[in-house]
């Protein structure tokens, strides 16, 4: 018996069968995730909206004109954009380390008064704008929310679109 066939068709297959099965395709996907999640955390810092939408705070004394403010509330030089959309991949996940000591203050909110705790989101209780902190201007969703319904489509849009290129020809 004997078969006839595409053989460079079936070599393709198994190509990128192999390349799903030896975890390059996962990898690939994870690192082209974390591309989509730090633009998706950018472009946040460019338009001055929170990941599930609503404007940030504007700032109670607005910059002089000709001042180093390159555009909204967050993004004086762009250090904290830099850093914030910066991804990382780790064997469980995603990872977004921000090393500066005003990171927090900028995604909580300060409210700068003794007694007031953080709710269960991680958020400062009660009323930040009166108390002459700083409000909550929040550049990463909270984890007890999850992604952004829009964060979630680029994921997986990016992904489908891998999936896609590794079997195409196939």
């Amino acid at each position: 018996m004997s078969l006839d066939g595409d053989w460079s068709r079936l070599a393709r297959l198994v190509d990128a069968v192999s390349y799903v099965a030896d975890g390059t395709l996962l990898t690939t996907v994870k690192q082209h995730v974390a591309l989509t999640l730090g633009s998706q955390i950018a472009k946040g810092f460019d338009d001055s909206k929170k990941p599930r939408s609503g404007r940030w705070c504007k700032l109670k004394r607005p910059r002089p004109a000709g001042s180093a403010n390159r555009g909204g509330p967050l993004y004086d030089r762009g250090v904290l954009r830099e850093l914030a959309s910066k991804v990382q991949v780790t064997p469980d996940g995603f990872l977004v380390n921000i090393t500066l000591p005003y990171a927090a203050r900028h995604q909580y909110g300060d409210p700068r008064s003794a007694g007031r705790g953080r709710d269960e989101q991680g958020r400062f209780t009660g009323d930040t704008l009166g108390g002459g902190g700083i409000p909550a201007r929040q550049y990463l969703p909270l984890e007890a929310q999850g992604l952004p319904r829009a964060w979630r489509e680029a994921i997986e849009a990016t992904a489908t679109d891998l999936w896609v290129r590794a079997f195409k020809g196939v």
